[in-house]
């Protein structure tokens, strides 16, 4: 079981999804931009953690991607847990 300093590590991660380009879509999940614009594509993004904050310990520890909205996932773990 993956374990650091005694206490049992949960670690979380998931994936981009690439839409439709449809003008619905467009506006509820807005396009990635860089330096150049906003692209074509519609993204979302998917994390399937169904029940386990749950049954996350209360000394448990969660490790997730920075780039993943990682606050409010966060904060979601730390309301269930209260």
């Amino acid at each position: 079981m993956p374990s650091f300093d005694g206490r049992r590590v949960y670690l979380l991660d998931g994936t981009t999804l690439t839409l439709a380009p449809e003008p619905a879509l467009r506006r509820a999940f807005p396009p990635a931009t860089n330096q150049y614009g906003a692209g074509v594509w519609p993204l979302t993004l998917v994390v399937v953690i169904h029940d386990l904050f749950a049954q996350l310990p209360d000394d448990g520890i969660v490790m997730a991607d920075a780039g993943f909205g990682i606050f409010a996932v966060a904060w979601e773990a730390w309301l269930m847990k209260r």
